[in-house]
């Protein structure tokens, strides 16, 4: 039996200080009263070699994003509005330990700035006839 994986990055890093990384990640380490204790899987870097110093948020396998306490996404959309971005944009690869129908997908989805979740909808376009 293969084992699943949820892996999300970030597609960019956010340019924050020190005190915000630190508030960032003891919000996130924090326990949200308002969710089932599963988990949610992501970890916050920070960069501070960049210029500007960054942090930068991703789930190295498992990552549940409605798991997010909610403290934590107050103070990320609020970074995200500093650094003067609509949302932030996150990869999402389904992987498993072991090459096998179903077991491997990818997506995306956003953080907005208003704090709300966007996740694309998949359209399937049927190809036109060729001309005669």
């Amino acid at each position: 039996m293969a084992t699943l994986h949820t892996i999300i990055t970030a597609e960019r890093g956010l340019a924050a200080t020190r005190k915000e990384y630190r508030a960032l990640k003891a919000a996130l380490e924090s326990a949200d009263e308002d969710v089932e204790a599963m988990g949610h899987g992501f970890e916050l870097e920070y960069w501070a070699n960049e210029t500007p110093p960054q942090v930068y948020l991703y789930a190295e396998e498992d990552g549940i994003p409605a798991e997010l306490p909610d403290a934590f996404v107050d103070l990320f959309v609020a970074l995200i509005r500093k650094n003067g971005l609509e949302y932030l944009q996150f990869g999402i690869a389904n992987t498993a330990s072991r090459l096998a129908p179903g077991t491997h997908s990818g997506s995306y989805f956003r953080i907005c700035a208003d704090g709300t979740f966007w996740y694309p909808r998949l359209v399937w376009d049927t190809p036109e006839e060729p001309e005669v």
